[in-house]
């Protein structure tokens, strides 16, 4: 089974932790590059605007929710691109780390990433930045379930996942997957149990790509997320 190659970080590494480190995958909120799917509706430059509310407000929930622990997790985003690292510098707050996806399909691409962060020695849990009903208490939930369980699957309405975590690497978990497909989350769960590791499955959560998603969110939004509420209200949505 091929093995994903490790890239070096952007940024060093400080010394391995003793918390779990939580990174979150972005792609800068360049138009035209993301929300492919809603800019038809709502043009490319909107689509920009609210990839980076969207991002913004996950960075924040991230930040409350490690912060409340002792010691506090480590925080990285995940660029999807080199040169998304200065856009996305600008948009996180003090606190972030960044380092590179690298090429590859979505699984090799997480597979480098949580293969990267400290050797793959320390707990590390995935999520995506399009997923606004996230919530503290689901991140506190998720980080107890990593530590307790040793692994943790948030399944998406859309059959793929927005968050994984693993208390051990193990980049099997990550190849020869349906990625961007409505299977992906079932067999994942398949693929934990070939690998006879014991998880815990977390809500299942409405990941933001689409316009009927957006107006779905837009019906019963969660507070929490206040520049994607302040984005959906300014065009008469929420």
């Amino acid at each position: 089974m091929p093995h994903a190659a490790t890239h070096e970080p952007a940024d060093a590494f400080p010394p391995e932790p003793r918390a779990p480190a939580l990174v979150v995958f972005a792609k800068a909120p360049i138009p035209g590059r993301v929300k492919t799917r809603l800019a038809p509706r709502v043009g490319a430059a909107a689509a920009a605007e609210l990839q980076s509310a969207l991002l913004r407000d996950t960075a924040d929930i991230v930040l409350d929710a490690t912060g409340r622990r002792r010691p506090p997790p480590a925080v990285w985003c995940a660029a999807a691109e080199r040169g998304d690292e200065p856009v996305l510098r600008s948009l996180l707050p003090a606190g972030f780390g960044m380092i590179a996806q690298g090429p590859g399909d979505l699984g090799e691409r997480i597979a480098r990433v949580l293969g990267a962060v400290h050797g793959g020695r320390i707990p590390v849990l995935a999520l995506g930045a399009d997923c606004p009903d996230l919530t503290t208490e689901l991140l506190d939930r998720a980080l107890e379930a990593l530590a307790r369980t040793g692994a943790a699957l948030g399944p998406a309405a859309d059959g793929g996942y927005w968050a994984i975590g693993l208390a051990r690497f193990d980049a099997a978990l990550f190849a020869d997957m349906p990625w961007s497909t409505a299977d992906l989350a079932r067999r994942t769960r398949l693929r934990f149990a070939e690998r006879g590791t014991a998880f815990e499955e977390l809500p299942e959560l409405r990941d933001l790509d689409r316009y009927d998603d957006l107006l779905a969110w837009a019906r019963s939004p969660n507070p929490g997320f206040r520049r994607t509420l302040a984005w959906c209200r300014a065009r008469g949505l929420a």
